[in-house]
């Protein structure tokens, strides 16, 4: 049943390969991306581009108990830093090729939970289209 759901999707949608918001999560996502063969143009998990860190900064700060905080401590929460060394679960940045269009995917793993957002990248700008609040995928920004 997942496989049509998911052929249904790549039929219907209208954005890049895929609709963003029609997928519930990122566990579906990834099923996406395997299903259609999407390669990962890149991945960062370290030494972050001004651009990067923008986009790590503006994802961490949609959690309720992260808005207003400043840029280096959204920095260090998305390393997972404590007492000023990496932890085993840092985010990452995955950048996807998707019709002309540059998604990345900026997400992290503070305790057991995924967050993060997905942004389109072009010319040194960045728009945020989906959140990810505990792996589930929402539009509503």
């Amino acid at each position: 049943m997942k496989f049509l759901i998911f052929v249904f999707l790549f039929i219907s949608s209208q954005v890049f390969a895929l609709d963003l918001c029609q997928l519930r999560d990122t566990y579906e996502f990834d099923q996406v991306v395997q299903f259609e063969r999407l390669a990962t143009t890149r991945t960062v998990s370290n030494n972050f581009s001004g651009l990067e860190k923008r986009m790590i900064h503006q994802a961490v700060r949609l959690q309720s108990w992260r808005v207003g905080i400043p840029m280096d401590e959204s920095l260090r929460a998305f390393g997972d830093y404590y007492d000023g060394h990496r932890g085993p679960n840092p985010g990452e940045i995955t950048y996807y090729q998707l019709k002309g269009k540059k998604l990345a995917l900026v997400h992290y793993w503070p305790g057991e939970n995924e967050y993060g957002a997905f942004f389109i990248v072009g010319n040194g700008t960045t728009k945020m289209v989906a959140r990810i609040d505990d792996s589930e995928i929402s539009c509503q920004l």
